[in-house]
């Protein structure tokens, strides 16, 4: 059903399995099927979010002496879907620039995942603060 886009079908069975599962006493059993069930509804939602139209991503980076933080909030239909947040340390101090570590890391980022419409990228400079 997950490969052929019925998700809201199987995670429907899922809820009808647990519950027998559960019925029946078999609670560990139940609980698979809850994670799954979990697991079901957040791929939905990933791919709800990956063919809206309104599907957007906006990235914070802030800089310090020898660090970096990246900041990426998802958003769907102007809800808020997830957060993600990375940490570096030990950058060079010299040269650094941080245009171009937001556009390798995003190239990374992307690499793997669904790219939204829109993305936003603002880059606080050193002597800004958040």
């Amino acid at each position: 059903m997950l490969l052929e886009g019925r998700n809201t079908e199987l995670a429907g069975t899922l809820a009808e399995r647990m519950h027998e599962a559960s019925e029946a006493t078999h609670y560990e059993l139940a609980a698979k099927y809850r994670d799954l069930r979990k697991t079901v509804n957040k791929l939905s939602e990933q791919q709800k979010m990956a063919t809206s139209p309104s599907a957007m991503s906006t990235f914070l980076v802030t800089t310090g002496r020898a660090s970096a933080s990246l900041c990426n909030f998802s958003l769907c239909a102007r809800e808020h879907r997830g957060r993600r947040e990375f940490y570096w340390e030990d950058l060079p101090r010299d040269n650094f620039n941080p245009a171009t570590f937001l556009s390798e890391v995003l190239g990374q980022y992307y690499s793997s995942d669904y790219v939204p419409k829109e993305i936003y990228v603002p880059v606080i400079s050193k002597t800004e603060r958040c």
